[in-house]
């Protein structure tokens, strides 16, 4: 079972001014793990109460042939300390999550392998997602079939869950899901990202686009600002406390160096913002424009064919993640499904907040030490292609 990866879009335009009811969008994580002929006995599950604002939330609409055809410009890694190459990389720590609660307390033989190893020793997932929030099952196939069912009744009200049973003896599998949706879409506009027209949204500028920034004003946060190549934003759905940050600066070779930067550069913006308030508000001439993002992204880690949890598992041949991500202008959606077998089953200078150049983008629950969700955006053949059918300014 693969799931389509959606992608990450972000919409800040000011084009009329909006006030349409807000669409609620769902940032899902999704593991499944799979293997076959291996006895393992334990099941684990969670009776945590139903998730704040989870309730009677649908499964992501995944029919998207645009996230689809742009899925083929992205690359997942592993891990927060993979090195980021060329391209479009995203990053979800539910693999992590999932691989460590199956192996823990097994000595697993690395063989020289660098995946299995990388896994092994990154530490960046520990408390990234709360646990109690995240549907985790694992054991014989009937027995987390059942509790599956459970706990999507218990966590995220969701009765008759259709999830096709994996494995002979063995099946893993883990779902999180967030509602991430903004109190009003933000107006949308267009951006030039690397000589590419794409849509976006934002705030562009002129008398007319102050009212609108003083509007949206709770909705979005300036972190930090140095200059219009490094700066950092964050925004504020109106039912989630999670950091949304977009980080415009100079590309690091990981995810782990990225966000370490981002937190040393919103640190320093705190102290800034005491003594220079004007430079962390957006002024007529300012403008902030973010383009739309949307993926379905499928990854085989063939590294790991023919290695072994331990000596009670079968050889692993097929471990595949799929990533489905959407985040524009109303809210974010995120997939993100593993399967693991043994067998194919400032001043008066205006601040041009523009993302129009590769950037670092991560998601991060509020006391976590490192995000959950990392996305370096290298080009814009993940983006949505800018149409004069629609407004923008």
């Amino acid at each position: 079972m693969i799931l389509k990866k959606q992608m990450l879009c972000f919409n800040l335009g000011f084009n009329d001014f909006l006030m349409k009811k807000s669409c609620k969008y769902w940032l899902t994580l999704v593991i499944l793990v799979v293997t076959y002929g291996c006895n393992l006995k334990n099941v684990e599950s969670s009776d945590s109460s139903v998730n704040r604002g989870a309730s009677n939330q649908k499964n992501v609409n995944n029919s998207d042939s645009m996230a689809n055809q742009n899925g083929l410009n992205v690359k997942i890694v592993p891990t927060m300390n993979t090195e980021i190459q060329e391209g479009n990389i995203v990053h979800c720590s539910n693999f992590e999550i999932l691989w460590n609660k199956i192996t823990q307390g097994k000595k697993i033989n690395t063989n020289n392998n660098l995946l299995i190893h990388e896994l092994n020793t990154s530490k960046t997932w520990l408390n990234s997602l709360d646990t109690n929030q995240v549907i985790i099952s694992f054991g014989h196939p009937d027995s987390v079939y059942l509790d599956i069912k459970r706990q999507f009744k218990s966590k995220y009200d969701i009765e008759n869950k259709s999830i096709p049973k994996k494995g002979n003896t063995f099946w893993g599998y883990s779902f999180k899901q967030i509602n991430f949706a903004y109190k009003e879409p933000f107006p949308k506009t267009s951006l030039l990202f690397q000589n590419t027209k794409v849509n976006a949204f934002g705030f562009v500028s002129g008398p007319a686009s102050k009212v609108e920034k003083d509007h949206f004003y709770s909705f979005f946060e300036i972190l930090y600002y140095n200059n219009d190549s490094e700066f950092l934003i964050k925004l504020n759905p109106e039912n989630s406390e999670d950091d949304i940050v977009l980080v415009m600066s100079n590309k690091k070779p990981t995810f782990k160096l990225l966000y370490k930067n981002a937190a040393s550069l919103i640190e320093k913006g705190k102290e800034e913002r005491k003594s220079q308030p004007l430079k962390y508000a957006l002024g007529e001439a300012d403008e902030l424009r973010i383009p739309i993002i949307r993926f379905n992204v499928t990854n085989q880690y063939d590294e790991l064919k023919g290695t072994k949890f331990s000596e009670e598992y079968a050889p692993i041949e097929i471990l595949e993640q799929s990533i489905n991500f959407n985040f524009d202008e109303k809210g974010v959606q995120m997939e993100s499904e593993m399967v693991i077998s043994d067998s194919a089953s400032i001043g008066s200078i205006p601040k041009l907040l523009h993302f129009n150049k590769p950037f670092y983008l991560y998601i991060k629950e509020k006391q976590a030490s490192f995000p959950y969700f990392n996305l370096w955006v290298n080009s814009s053949n993940i983006m949505e292609p800018y149409s004069s059918k629609k407004k923008a300014n």
